[in-house]
């Protein structure tokens, strides 16, 4: 059901999405489980060391996954990484190379109803739903962050937002902290341009990046080699700057 809805989503059918998902219980997890000694938990390898760090602002529309101290995403300072010369902040949401990722849940359900409620102008509903969310904060968020769950995982709740920029902003925010590296936030990015109308300077990473140079205007991820193999694949037909997929049936 959570993945029909997701399905739904990306498609801007949002009231067809939020049927799909309404029977989904707001504690339901599956996780995708991992070992140590078969297939590990890819993410804590990588920050195990030290290549991957938590962000917080990035490229100026980046959110504050650090300095906002929100118990969904947890972290420490563990020093210099891979790099010695710049900081590594290490995310305690997966703390073993055997923590369990969440694959789908009751509360990416609850985001899609706010999403559908957003979809109706219906600020006040969506704003209503996320806090009931923030309100089994306490219950939901050691189920989300399974690796090290947070001695207080209370969160306040929001405000009603007043205008539609605030309302997308308030959603999206929500959908990347619930579900923080979980695999959902490109995909909100792309949604937020070809679904909302944002432009890319106003969702992406830009400016100086930290290690030099500046951000590059890629909004998905490079073409695999292997793709290559495909005789229905041109590399000269695909936009890496582009992320409308308003053509997808």
């Amino acid at each position: 059901m959570v993945g029909k809805g997701r399905a739904l989503l990306d498609l801007g059918r949002y009231s067809e999405a939020a049927a799909a998902v309404s029977s989904v219980p707001t504690t339901f997890v599956h996780y995708v489980q991992h070992s140590v000694s078969g297939t590990s938990n890819g993410i804590y390898a990588l920050q195990a060391n030290g290549r991957y760090s938590q962000s917080d602002d990035e490229g100026g529309n980046g959110l504050p996954f650090r300095s906002s101290d929100d118990p969904r995403t947890p972290w420490f300072d563990d020093g210099g990484g891979f790099d010695p010369s710049y900081p590594l902040y290490v995310t305690e949401k997966y703390d073993f190379f055997d923590t369990p990722i969440v694959l789908a849940s009751g509360a990416e359900a609850r985001l899609i109803k706010a999403e559908n409620e957003l979809a109706q102008d219906n600020y006040l509903a969506m704003n209503a739903t996320l806090n009931a969310l923030r309100l089994e904060a306490e219950t939901l968020i050691p189920l989300h962050v399974p690796g090290n769950p947070p001695e207080d995982a209370t969160l306040e709740p929001l405000p009603v937002p007043l205008t539609p920029d605030a309302a997308i902003d308030q959603l999206f925010a929500e959908r990347a902290f619930w579900m923080f590296l979980t695999g959902h936030r490109l995909g909100d990015l792309r949604r937020l341009m070809y679904q909302y109308g944002r432009a890319e300077d106003q969702v992406y990473p830009t400016g100086d990046y930290h290690k030099g140079g500046t951000y590059g205007d890629d909004v998905v991820f490079p073409i695999d080699f292997d793709e290559t193999n495909n005789p229905g694949f041109e590399l000269e037909m695909c936009d890496v700057t582009q992320a409308d997929i308003t053509t997808v049936p």
